[in-house]
């Protein structure tokens, strides 16, 4: 993981992980001659305490002549302003600020002290909230960070092992009490989840997790290894750092290599996969499919998606097309909240029984049985048309406006409901499609609602 003479940030909390990791990092410096730094971020989330650890990892610097970069970080405003958790938000301010003292001081190496425990807890926890192939690898052994390498030196190391270490050399770290709240998902899980599983279904749980992350973690190098192979020619880089994705060679990969494409894309864009999750691939394969030639996608971080007749050409965000007003096309999350531009879509099933022809215009009920999941939400394009309740035949969106007075400059911001071939459902507050109406022969039903945040 190190070289001789590398310029290492150490990431320090003051925490017992950290302050081992410092002190074991300090046993080896002089004899690879590596120059070292640290790295704190205050959190400023237990008030004096936070002040505290910040304090106590600069006396650790300074005793040792040790350079230390802080930042402080008002996390909970973080957290308001990008509706995220204090937990993600936290770990990306940290993420953001080590890259920027890294890049400043021209670093080789940032290490972080995660450990055997955390390992287990990120699988598992990932496990749960839903994840992928490459999210059940856990947290990696060592990974590319910008111009730095990402290392975690201690992720065979157990937390038992640590106190021991502490204990002989007489370290004495900072303690987090907020490490002992049940509220973040993270302390619940290592608090509460593992010693049930544990102590009533498994009393190897975590080797469990630890050798499904390092099985998982080599298969994925060779799915990597053979996707350059079957990438050949799908993708190439244009001017202005533009992405250009051929449709035809794209649509003979196999769908995991689709998905490995556009993570691919996506990643080079943006230099990392933040905020890119499986919605989003689905929304692209969508986008290539079904939707007509000239639609653009908006992906996180002012990326763009847009469809040409063979191509798909992704912009990185300083040469994006200009936003609209509405979003123009998501994923509908059934059951919950898709937000979309200035609204949002609520949608559960509910139960057949019931009057559902006394509703408001926001409110549509559709058979859920005649579906075909994924749903899309959009605005209108030129030549949509739909099967309106009632009739036989198709009726363009366009004529149904003009039939209802909907002025020209609000038709493109009323949004639709649309299947994942393209079929209408619902042109909100105006329009459900006979196609999915409620019937005799309906068992489930989708409850839609248009919200206004």
């Amino acid at each position: 993981m190190l070289k001789k003479g590398d310029k290492v940030l150490l990431c320090v909390s003051g925490g017992p992980d950290s302050v081992a990791m410092f002190h074991a990092f300090k046993q080896i410096a002089d004899s690879m001659g590596l120059k070292l730094f640290l790295g704190h971020i205050n959190h400023t989330l237990r008030a004096e305490e936070s002040d505290r650890d910040q304090a106590y990892v600069e006396a650790l610097g300074t005793r040792q002549n040790i350079p230390v970069f802080t930042s402080i970080q008002d996390t909970k405003k973080f957290a308001k302003e990008n509706k995220l958790s204090i937990e993600d938000s936290a770990r990306r301010l940290r993420y953001k600020f080590f890259r920027e003292v890294a890049d400043k001081l021209d670093i080789d190496v940032i290490v972080t002290a995660h450990t055997k425990d955390d390992q287990a807890e990120t699988v598992l926890m990932r496990l749960l909230r839903g994840t992928g192939l490459k999210g059940l690898r856990g947290i990696p052994v060592r990974s590319s960070f910008g111009k730095a390498l990402l290392i975690r030196p201690m992720i065979e190391v157990s937390r038992k092992e640590i106190e021991v270490y502490l204990k002989r050399n007489r370290l004495l770290p900072r303690i987090d009490q907020s490490n002992s709240d049940t509220k973040f998902f993270r302390n619940k899980i290592r608090l509460k989840l593992l010693p049930l599983i544990e102590r009533d279904y498994s009393p190897a749980i975590k080797s469990v997790l630890l050798t499904l992350a390092d099985l998982l973690d080599k298969d994925y190098e060779y799915i990597e290894l053979k996707q350059v192979e079957d990438f050949r020619g799908i993708f190439k880089k244009s001017g202005k750092g533009v992405i250009v994705l051929n449709l035809a060679g794209f649509k003979k990969l196999h769908p995991s290599a689709k998905r490995g494409a556009i993570r691919k894309i996506i990643q080079y864009l943006h230099n990392g996969l933040e905020d890119i999750d499986y919605r989003h691939c689905q929304e692209i394969e969508s986008l290539i499919n079904t939707r007509p030639v000239g639609s653009i996608l908006y992906l996180p971080h002012g990326i763009t998606a847009k469809k040409r007749k063979r191509t798909i050409s992704f912009n990185p965000a300083d040469i994006s097309v200009p936003r609209k007003k509405e979003l123009p096309h998501a994923i509908v999350n059934i059951p919950g909240l898709t937000r979309f531009g200035r609204r949002q879509l609520k949608a559960r099933h509910v139960n057949r029984a019931g009057n559902f022809s006394k509703k408001r215009k926001n409110i549509e009920y559709l058979d859920a049985g005649r579906l075909e999941p994924p749903l899309i939400i959009r605005t209108f394009e030129q030549g949509d048309k739909m099967k309106p309740l009632g009739m036989k035949g198709y009726k363009k969106v366009s004529d149904i406006f003009i039939d209802e007075k909907i002025p020209l400059n609000r038709r493109s911001s009323i949004p639709l409901i649309a299947s994942a071939k393209g079929e209408i459902l619902w042109l909100c507050g105006i329009r459900i499609s006979d196609r999915c109406k409620i019937g005799p022969n309906t068992k489930k039903t989708l409850r839609l609602e248009l919200l206004t945040r």
